[in-house]
């Protein structure tokens, strides 16, 4: 089959939107990322496009997996998947866009330093608390999601033996009729040894605005944004802020990750979690929204490493 790419499932699901079951299952052979939260497909599929420039890495995935959602109560969701493949480095294939001299297509790196090719099985278990954000016109709305990836299961015969845990909270508090305060706390550790691929990195786009493209990696990971927006808050279908309006705003990007050999040996991912404070790297920044642009400047404060940046954003940061 060579380069053909294809996914083919089949899911059912059962209830209504108050409480529903999900169930499915599919087989793949597929480009994969798992830099998906760090900025929106088409977001990166315009720039890439048009600029030459891809914020995500990619492999190739072969194999087939199974999954079931669970909504018991209108708030909440729990997740349940397995998986069963392949993961090849991916040969980057193009270097065209529209203004070709300005491009940096990066080469997409090696699935790890050691191998090309490793053969995984994994479970995933995930639960998320108000999945749907920003709905009223509530002064405060939370959504904390926490998910565990769990490769270090006997029985699976694995290249890679490791244990992924992260967890997110976004928050949104209305002030006024015109001020929204966003913040946004990830953290995440990893027990075991874990391909290249599944390590954490920060800096750049979607994380620390200031700073190099992941230029912070490693086996544990501490990240907020912290933003203030000024901007219209008539509501328009349920939707805040509305995006058709101008927004002023002002953020703060904090953020470390790096290797902690202490997780290497243990099935503890908090035991040996050691990001302090004083750790952290900081940016600051502005950003002006029209409609569903928004342009950002941002300086780092503290850290090595950083630059003062301009983005062009057609996506949030979170």
């Amino acid at each position: 089959l060579g380069n053909l790419q294809y996914s083919l499932g089949a899911e059912k699901s059962i209830g209504n939107d108050r409480k529903w079951w999900l169930i499915g299952g599919e087989l793949y052979q597929t480009t994969s990322t798992e830099d998906y939260w760090r900025t929106g497909i088409f977001e990166n599929s315009v720039t890439s496009f048009f600029t030459g420039f891809d914020y995500m890495d990619y492999q190739q995935s072969d194999g087939f997996g199974f999954y079931t959602m669970l909504k018991p109560m209108r708030n909440v969701e729990v997740g349940l998947a397995y998986n069963n493949q392949t993961v090849s480095t991916l040969e980057q294939q193009t270097e065209f866009s529209i203004f070709s001299r300005y491009s940096d297509w990066r080469p997409n790196p090696a699935v790890d330093s050691q191998f090309d090719q490793i053969g995984q099985q994994n479970l995933t278990v995930g639960v998320t608390f108000n999945p749907y954000g920003i709905r009223s016109n509530s002064a405060l709305q939370t959504t904390l999601s926490a998910k565990a990836e769990l490769a270090n299961i006997e029985g699976f015969n694995n290249d890679f033996r490791y244990n992924s845990y992260q967890a997110e909270a976004k928050s949104f508090l209305r002030l006024d009729k015109s001020t929204m305060l966003k913040w946004r706390l990830m953290a995440g550790s990893i027990t075991g040894i874990a391909p290249d691929y599944k390590k954490f990195a920060l800096g750049g786009i979607g994380s620390l605005r200031a700073f190099g493209y992941k230029m912070m990696k490693g086996n544990q990971m501490l990240l907020s944004n912290l933003e203030l927006e000024f901007g219209s808050s008539r509501d328009h279908g349920n939707s805040w802020p509305d995006l058709s309006n101008t927004t002023i705003s002002i953020f703060m990007d904090s953020g470390y990750s790096n290797y902690n050999s202490g997780l290497e040996m243990s099935d503890d991912p908090l035991g040996h979690y050691n990001i302090s404070f004083g750790d952290l790297s900081h940016n600051v920044g502005m950003g002006l929204g029209l409609g569903f642009i928004k342009l950002e400047v941002a300086k780092p404060i503290s850290g090595a490493g950083g630059q003062s940046v301009f983005w062009l954003r057609l996506n949030p940061t979170f």
